[in-house]
C-alpha cells in the first residue's frame, strides 16, 4: 500500500524552546466544528455494527464482559486549518487546538475532570508548511495497540483518500519504523511524534478512535472494525 503526498515546492520547521501551559477544553467532535468553523469533519462511520463469535471460554460471564454484538463508537477524519496539536506528557492523548475530542478517547479511558483542565508545557514547538497527518494512541509502544489503533487510523485516511504532506507518528521503536515502511510511507515525510511536542501546520489533520466500542468490555478486551483489519 502506498501514501501519495502532494508537492510542496517550500517547507520550513522552525524549533522554539518552549510554550507556556495552555488550559485544554473537553468537546464533542460536534461541538469542536462549532468552535473551530473552518474545520472539516468526515463522519466515517454510523452505528457500525460488531456480531462475532461469542468468546470460548467461561461462557457464564462472556455477555457481561465481552459481549459478542454491540456497535462502535462513530469514527471521524478532523482538517483544522492552520491548526495546531500537542502530545500530552501525562496521557499520551494529542489535543487539537487546545481541544481534547472526547470521540479520540481509548477504552473509556479519560484522565481528565472537569469541562476544562491545565496541561504542562510544550517543550517545543515545531511549524511545517504544509498539511499535517497526526495519528497516535495510548501506549503506542505496546505492539498490538501500534498495530490496531495507530495503523487503524492510518488506514482510515488512506480509505478516505485523505491527502497530506508529513505524517506525525510515534517512531521510538524498530517495529514502527519497519511496518511503515512495509507500507510505503517515505522516511523523509515523517515527523516524530515525542512528548510535549506541539506542532503547527497550515492543516492539521487527524482521526478519532477507530476501537471504541459504545458498551463496556473487559479489560484487555479490543474490539476492531471489520473493514479496518481486511485494509
Amino acid at each position: 500500500m502506498h501514501i501519495r503526498f502532494t508537492h510542496i515546492t517550500f517547507v520550513s520547521f522552525l524549533i522554539f524552546s518552549s510554550v507556556f501551559a495552555q488550559r485544554i477544553q473537553q468537546v464533542s467532535i460536534s461541538n469542536f466544528i462549532k468552535e473551530f468553523p473552518e474545520a472539516t469533519c468526515i463522519q466515517c462511520t454510523h452505528k457500525y455494527f460488531f456480531d462475532m463469535k461469542p468468546y470460548p471460554l467461561y461462557p457464564e460471564v462472556d455477555q457481561n464482559y465481552f459481549p459478542s454484538k454491540g456497535y462502535f463508537t462513530d469514527m471521524f477524519i478532523v482538517s483544522a486549518p492552520l491548526g495546531k496539536a500537542y502530545l500530552d506528557d501525562g496521557s499520551g492523548y494529542v489535543f487539537v487546538n487546545n481541544c481534547f475530542i472526547k470521540e479520540s478517547q481509548i477504552k473509556d479511558m479519560n484522565y481528565f475532570s472537569g469541562q476544562q483542565f491545565d496541561v504542562s508545557e510544550a517543550s517545543n514547538v515545531v511549524k511545517v508548511a504544509g498539511r499535517v497527518a497526526v495519528i497516535s494512541h495510548l501506549f503506542p509502544d505496546c505492539y498490538g495497540h501500534w498495530m490496531f489503533d495507530v495503523l487503524g487510523q492510518l488506514a482510515l485516511l488512506e480509505i478516505h483518500n485523505v491527502q497530506y504532506d508529513y505524517l506525525c507518528v510515534p517512531y521510538h521503536c524498530k517495529f514502527m519504523k519497519e511496518t511503515l515502511d512495509l507500507w510505503g510511507i517515505d522516511r523523509s515525510k515523517i515527523i516524530p511524534l515525542t512528548q510535549k511536542l506541539c506542532i503547527q501546520a497550515d492543516v492539521i489533520i487527524t482521526a478519532t478512535s477507530v476501537t471504541q466500542t459504545e458498551i463496556k468490555v473487559g479489560k484487555n478486551a479490543n474490539y476492531n472494525v471489520d473493514f479496518l483489519l481486511k485494509h
